[in-house]
């Protein structure tokens, strides 16, 4: 059995268009990854967030800039206090 933490590890995927991410350890689960590598993410936006009070976004946020190098990947950030203007603005 593969273990899912495993960089190698990449199950099926069944997301077609809309990525809500999860952090797994710090990072974004190998499904998450596995979708990512096989849509065409040209000319999409990206915006990469968390509100894990542990976790940080920074790590699943490059992961993601990394595999999705034709989109337009926004700055991680982690939403905790964010009013709803602030969270629009980071979005816009």
């Amino acid at each position: 059995m593969l273990n899912c933490l495993a960089a190698i590890a990449r199950p099926a995927s069944p997301i077609r268009e809309r990525i809500e991410d999860i952090f797994w350890y710090g990072n974004c689960p190998r499904l998450i990854l596995t979708f990512a590598e096989e849509y065409d993410f040209s000319g999409k936006e990206v915006y990469v967030f968390c509100t894990s009070g542990s976790s940080g976004p920074e790590k699943s946020g490059q992961t993601i800039a990394e595999i999705c190098k034709s989109a337009n990947v926004h700055p991680a950030i982690r939403i905790s206090n964010q009013s709803d203007d602030e969270i629009k603005a980071w979005a816009k």
